[in-house]
């Protein structure tokens, strides 16, 4: 990923410089040891930075340019060689901290039976009840 990222940014300036171009004949010089010495130079970099608390990690961010110099500075110098990292430096995308969850439990559905009864309405019929004359 790395890789891709770097030859994409020599690609692009080999196409405006033709030093630059030329710089990339070196046979003591590769992709990979590039990508080693820039990881490198990130770790110089953040080395003595606050960790990201929500992180638990440091992170590095280099615009194009800044990342640019680096290359270009890779392949003019010949004594440039990559540091090799502590152990303990990962250059893995960090997970976050998810404590894992218990596994639901499955619902149990259950059907109710309602037995629906309908009242009538009782109309009140008084006990006596006047005829009409008429």
């Amino acid at each position: 990923m790395l890789t891709d990222y770097l030859k994409k940014l020599i690609d692009r300036q080999a196409e405006k410089d033709s030093d630059f171009k030329s710089l990339l004949s070196k046979p003591n010089k590769s992709l990979k040891e590039l990508a080693e010495y820039v990881t490198g130079e990130a770790f110089k970099a953040v080395k003595d930075a606050p960790t990201d608390e929500a992180r638990g990690c440091r992170t590095c961010y280099w615009d194009d340019e800044t990342m640019l110099n680096h290359i270009i500075h890779y392949y003019q110098e010949d004594d440039v060689k990559p540091e090799p990292l502590p152990e303990n430096v990962s250059t893995e995308r960090p997970q976050p901290n998810v404590q894992p969850k218990d596994e639901p439990k499955p619902v149990k559905t259950v059907k109710l039976k309602r037995k629906v009864t309908i009242k009538k309405k009782k109309t009140k019929t008084p006990e006596y009840q006047e005829l009409s004359l008429f």
